[in-house]
C-alpha cells in the first residue's frame, strides 16, 4: 500500500478491480486517493472506519446499512486483521459502494 505521503497510490487488487468494474479513470483514481490522504491524518495508511463515517458520510454514527457494506467488504478480505481500519483498496471499493446505492 502506498503511503499518504506518496503522491500515487499502489493499485492493489481491489483498486483495480473497481477501476474496472466501474470504468474509474486514472484521474478518478487520483481524487480518491487525494481524499483518502485527507482522511488518513497520522499517514499511516489507514483510516478508521468511524473516520470514514464522520468525514465522508457526514453521520457521528455508524448505521445498519453501513455496517453491512463494510461486514461484506472487510469479509471478502480473509487477510484484513484490523477490522476497524480500513487500507486504501477498501476506502476506494467503500465509497464506489455506498455511492451505488445513492440517488
Amino acid at each position: 500500500m502506498g503511503n499518504a505521503s506518496t503522491n500515487t497510490p499502489l493499485m492493489d487488487e481491489r483498486v483495480l478491480q473497481t477501476r474496472e468494474t466501474l470504468e474509474l479513470t486514472p484521474k478518478e483514481i487520483q481524487s480518491f486517493w487525494k481524499l483518502f490522504c485527507k482522511c488518513d491524518k497520522f499517514q499511516e495508511g489507514m483510516i478508521s472506519i468511524d473516520n470514514f463515517f464522520w468525514i465522508l458520510l457526514e453521520r457521528e454514527e455508524r448505521t445498519e446499512w453501513g455496517e453491512s457494506i463494510f461486514h461484506l467488504i472487510l469479509n471478502t478480505n480473509t487477510n484484513q486483521e484490523n477490522k476497524h481500519h480500513i487500507s486504501f483498496g477498501e476506502f476506494i471499493q467503500a465509497v464506489c459502494t455506498f455511492a451505488m446505492f445513492q440517488v
